[in-house]
């Protein structure tokens, strides 16, 4: 066997494993990707779920007449920013 051919063989050997590890590279960031579209999504529809909870909420208090009819007075909300006057 030929010192040309052995080297010939380690070249192509390890052209397969760059191409493979390429490929696998390519294939994970693509799970990756996924995983964190998915998730995006998720929180989209955590987000309108939780807007529209909220806004029911608002109407039924007004309703009955608890909350404020005006949205534009603070709600007691815990998320909601207080001034130190108001604790």
């Amino acid at each position: 066997m030929n010192p040309n051919d052995v080297m010939q063989d380690v070249i192509q050997a390890h052209s397969i494993l760059i191409s493979c590890s390429l490929v696998a590279s390519a294939l994970g960031g693509w799970v990756v990707y996924m995983f964190y579209a998915r998730l995006r999504d998720i929180a989209d529809e955590l987000r309108k779920l939780r807007i529209t909870y909220q806004f029911a909420n608002e109407r039924e208090a007004q309703r009955r007449g608890d909350g404020p009819a005006d949205p534009t007075t603070p709600s007691s909300h815990p998320l909601t920013p207080t001034t130190d006057s108001e604790k």
